[in-house]
């Protein structure tokens, strides 16, 4: 999905909370898609107009 545009966020407190390494156990994942809170980023990019839909 990477390759068509769709970014990739993941959570920093997630992966310390579980103990992920994120070049290890996670594929094709890179510094710039780690942010340090996924629902602070969520509140931000409602906050810029995106809608979080959740299944």
């Amino acid at each position: 999905m990477k390759s068509q545009n769709v970014k990739f966020h993941v959570c920093n407190n997630t992966l310390t909370g579980r103990n992920i390494n994120y070049s290890d156990d996670l594929y094709d994942v890179w510094d710039d898609d780690i942010v340090p809170s996924g629902v602070a980023e969520l509140s931000k990019l409602q906050q810029d107009g995106y809608t979080y839909i959740k299944p």
